[in-house]
């Protein structure tokens, strides 16, 4: 979706805010219970569904739950191929639903307090997100690994009219597998006929796929996927693209998907763990900053004509091309514009809740040619501070849950666009002696984040960003992305401001917002 007009015919006026975006529980367990925001107090469960010809213990998803477990989450590992003795050729898109059913009603679904965050590998993905269609209140997240959607197109161009036929015929079908060989029925095939190409879910979805995948194209993904029911399942999906196979199990490849995870599903990181966000030496988070609460330093680039020559800048400087990100932002704001007038941004980034308030209280952001901004990721949070801030809106409507709270006070959409992200990492490491530091102090590894942007609307930019712990490390911060741009990349001096995407997007689709902004010193005329 490209426009946020909000009319009649308007998606966005007849959506309610529930709808939009669940709002994510908190890890406690127990009954429902009053939290600030009003967000109730869930028992959230993690469960991995395996994909076709495989089992519980895939190589994945142990992966997975080991990761998972190092940050106190259990991952529950389901077998989708049916009862004891039954083997792999038992897997089938209702025995997988079954077994998610019996989590759920096992870990106290029924009493109603329970959430399910769904990860699930190829068939499994589809499984997890059918599942999620079907019972919307029982899932709160998705992380799909190369989702095996399209069943009825795939398999015929994967194996032939003639296997097919055979297959048919005979009952069964034998497939290689790493354990040896496994007869799958031929009432496999008919039970996914049972079921849609492309699942309806609501839930925020994280899909990870592979650009090589030759089992699941990427297309299902990227194309087939995403223009279903005229693109709406974009506002609630990410995508993230990794140079990979349809096994997505390069070292990589992992380390991308651990820190999009732990991103997405917001998992905290242990008390005294010095890598918070959990994603390692070559993750997607950043470092010994916690992606949950963070200063953002950043500076916006005019994105040069010839953007092969910038990448091959990237490389050159060191840099590495980490994946290819296509996300959907929602902004939001309150009756008078009193959000985006006091320099506060609300969003939802295909589907999850973010805000972004000014890290320097008092800066004038029209005059800063590097911004810095805090970021709230926990639901919660982002209720409470919002609360506090505006009052007057939303005071009377703090025992709401933070979706409710905004539509029981009027929030309207301003701005809707997609954007493909080109996510590359630059690694930098402070000269301390040249400084004039103490002798033998170590030396600091900075990573910066250099974002190619290209959006639906048009508009492409780039973006150097470093996240920092605390106000102390903005100067330093600024210094080094200065001369990241400058000195590494060859871009033009940080003398300016250039108008980031969410600016573009307002000046070209309400003129009049943008000038009562620029009045008030939030954006630059």
């Amino acid at each position: 979706m490209v426009t946020a007009t909000v009319g009649p015919t308007s998606p966005l006026a007849s959506a309610s805010f529930p709808s939009l975006a669940p709002s994510p529980a908190s890890p406690t367990s127990g009954t429902a219970a009053s939290q600030p925001g009003g967000d109730p107090i869930v028992k959230r469960v993690y469960a991995y569904a395996h994909g076709f010809l495989s089992d519980e213990n895939s190589f994945k998803g142990r992966h997975l739950q080991q990761f998972l477990a190092s940050r106190n989450a259990h991952l529950h590992l389901l077998n989708l191929n049916g009862g004891v003795g039954e083997g792999m050729g038992g897997i089938s898109y209702s025995r997988g639903l079954a077994a998610i059913r019996a989590l759920y009603d096992k870990e106290g679904g029924r009493e109603g307090n329970v959430k399910l965050t769904l990860v699930g590998s190829s068939l499994g993905g589809y499984v997890a997100a059918r599942f999620a269609e079907l019972y919307p209140e029982a899932v709160e997240k998705l992380v799909l690994f190369c989702p095996g959607f399209d069943l009825q197109a795939r398999w015929p161009r994967r194996l032939g009219g003639a296997a097919m036929r055979a297959w048919m015929k005979e009952g069964h079908r034998d497939f290689e597998a790493r354990q040896g060989v496994v007869r799958v029925p031929w009432s496999f095939i008919e039970d996914g006929c049972q079921h849609p190409p492309f699942p309806s879910y609501t839930a925020p979805a994280l899909i990870i796929h592979g650009l090589r995948d030759e089992v699941v194209p990427v297309e299902t993904t990227t194309v087939s996927l995403l223009e279903q029911a005229g693109g709406q399942l974009k506002e609630w999906t990410q995508v993230v693209l990794v140079d990979d196979d349809h096994g997505l199990t390069q070292p990589a490849t992992l380390a991308v998907a651990s820190g999009a995870i732990l991103d997405f599903l917001q998992i905290p990181a242990p008390a005294g763990d010095p890598d918070e966000n959990g994603a390692g030496e070559e993750g997607e988070g950043q470092g010994a900053v916690s992606a949950a609460d963070h200063i953002e330093v950043e500076a916006k680039l005019a994105l040069p004509e010839d953007r092969r020559a910038l990448e091959e800048s990237i490389l050159a400087a060191g840099g590495e091309l980490k994946c290819t990100v296509i996300m959907t932002d929602i902004y939001w704001d309150l009756g008078g514009e009193a959000f985006s007038l006091s320099n506060v941004w609300l969003r939802q980034r295909s589907g999850v809740w973010e805000l972004k308030v000014p890290a320097v209280e008092g800066e004038r952001p029209n005059t800063q040619t590097i911004a810095c901004y805090r970021e709230i990721n926990d639901v919660r949070d982002i209720a409470t501070w919002l609360v506090n801030a505006f009052p007057t809106q939303l005071g009377r409507l703090h025992h709401l849950p933070l979706a409710k709270m905004l539509a029981a006070a009027g929030a309207h959409p301003i701005a809707s666009y997609t954007t493909r992200r080109s996510k590359f990492v630059i690694r930098t490491t402070d000269d301390d002696k040249k400084k004039g530091s103490d002798e033998g102090r170590k030396s600091q590894s900075h990573k910066l984040c250099v974002d190619i942007d290209e959006t639906s609307f048009g508009f492409g930019l780039v973006e150097v960003e470093e996240l920092v712990a605390g106000h102390g490390d903005i100067p330093a911060a600024k210094a080094r992305i200065q001369h990241c741009a400058h000195e590494l990349l060859g871009l033009a001096e940080i003398d300016d401001v250039v108008r980031g995407k969410l600016e573009r997007y307002i000046l070209l689709h309400n003129p009049a917002h943008h000038q009562r902004l620029v009045r008030q010193g939030v954006f630059k005329s």
